[in-house]
């Protein structure tokens, strides 16, 4: 290969790497504000949810710098969110039996419930949009995604666990 096909071809994939990155961009934002409104229906914000998700993934009851680290918030913060939750009856809160000073946080059922009828919302947006693809083509956009997905998750620098999901 010559220096200039090569240039050439290095012009080429810049060219279709900003494309992509604008798609991206694009498709996040409008992906983000789509979810914003379907959490309205469920009169969720969006650190809510998350920090439903964050408890629901700990399982037993999770304290509340646990909860705050997983849901990326500062304490007073995560403080706050989980005091709206409570008030709504979706988390509840019990003493540490191991450390009477903490408290931990627990998913309700009506709490699990909201987060199943999130979820299945979510289901049934991304299958509206999976109708209308065929089959194999749908398999090479989930392997597209997924090997995306580990390239730039292998960049990632972490100082704690935070999921890549």
């Amino acid at each position: 290969m010559t220096q200039e096909t090569q240039i050439e071809m290095n012009e080429t994939l810049m060219a279709e790497a900003r494309e992509l990155d604008e798609l991206w961009v694009r498709l996040s934002w409008t992906s983000h504000r789509r979810f914003e409104q379907e959490l309205d229906r469920f009169n969720l914000t969006g650190p809510q949810f998350m920090a439903l998700r964050s408890v629901h993934k700990c399982g037993n009851g999770c304290s509340m710098t646990e909860l705050a680290g997983a849901a990326h918030q500062v304490s007073p913060t995560m403080t706050g969110i989980i005091d709206r939750l409570l008030e709504r009856g979706l988390v509840e809160r019990q003493r540490d039996p191991h450390d009477r000073r903490s408290l931990l946080v627990s998913l309700t059922d009506k709490g699990a419930a909201m987060l199943e009828a999130v979820a299945q919302q979510k289901r049934i947006r991304m299958a509206q949009f999976l109708a209308g693809i065929a089959p194999e083509e749908r398999e090479r956009i989930q392997q597209t995604l997924q090997q995306m997905l580990d390239f730039f998750a292998a960049e990632i620098v972490t100082t704690r666990e935070e999921p890549v999901s």
